[in-house]
């Protein structure tokens, strides 16, 4: 890092709020839809890139350049960050952005090169939870990304369980910070860190990866991934989409029960189409 991260606590929480609660989930939500109609306006403008596999996303999806473009706006906008590098948070976006495709399958597709509404929950604790570390600690960028040594890791968990951050964290995960804090060697063995250096990408996949099971467990992914996927039927017009989700068109069991297909007699001309594919 080129210079110390410094966070408006209060203004982040307002602007991206990690609560479990219904009603942080639901400002999450609406500033993703709207970062979803700003989203196709910047790419008319020349403000963000417009890849080739845009053609086959979904409405209602956003790319890693969307979002950072929209996200470093309404950051500077909210004036969470007092001080911070450009780049800093490119990188940070980029690790969230990979946290959530590999977290949660999207609704829809399979292109990681976009997220839905569903793992957009994940970005945003993965973002926020890097900003408390990068506000928290003198990270020095290396080969392998940023890194700190063990010496100074102790610190960073005392500061972490004393600032205002640790509201946002499930009590486990704040004793685990406290019992490092006061044995930063034992860090190297719980999170598989070369001796005497501990790296950024490995502490923030630890902290969300802990807390992401009461944080968004299996019924609030449930209900997240249909309103999801209504976003997109709604985006898409269409009443139905190709997916795990419920919906009027649903994959063949190519493990269940053979069924006749013939639906018509056979001395009646029908086409291919028609006959595997009957109204």
């Amino acid at each position: 890092m080129s210079a110390r991260t410094e966070v408006d606590v209060d203004a982040l929480r307002k602007l991206i709020p990690v609560g479990a609660e219904p009603s942080s989930r639901e400002i999450r939500e609406r500033l993703f839809k709207e970062f979803v109609v700003r989203s196709a306006h910047l790419i008319e403008m020349g403000a963000a890139a417009a890849s080739k596999g845009k053609s086959r996303a979904w409405g209602g999806t956003l790319s890693q350049d969307s979002i950072l473009t929209l996200l470093s706006k309404a950051l500077k906008q909210a004036k969470v960050l007092r001080q911070c590098d450009h780049l800093d948070i490119e990188c940070l976006v980029q690790q969230a952005f990979r946290a959530a495709t590999r977290s949660l399958e999207p609704v829809s597709g399979l292109d990681n090169d976009f997220i839905d509404m569903n793992q957009w929950h994940i970005l945003a604790f993965y973002l926020v939870t890097g900003l408390s570390l990068l506000a928290s600690g003198q990270w020095r960028n290396g080969r392998m990304g940023w890194a700190m040594a063990m010496e100074d890791f102790g610190p960073l968990c005392q500061r972490l369980v004393s600032s205002r951050w640790s509201g946002d964290m499930v009590p486990e995960v704040v004793d685990q910070l406290t019992e490092w804090a006061k044995s930063p060697n034992a860090a190297s063995w719980d999170l598989e860190a070369p001796e005497g250096v501990v790296d950024f990408a490995t502490v923030a996949e630890w902290l969300v990866n802990s807390q992401l099971p009461t944080w968004h467990g299996i019924e609030e992914e449930i209900q997240s991934r249909k309103r999801a996927f209504q976003l997109l039927q709604l985006m898409n017009n269409t009443p139905s989409l190709p997916n795990s989700v419920p919906g009027k068109l649903t994959p063949r069991n190519c493990f269940g029960p053979e069924t006749s297909l013939l639906v018509m007699p056979a001395t009646v001309w029908q086409t291919t189409n028609r006959r595997f594919f009957p109204p």
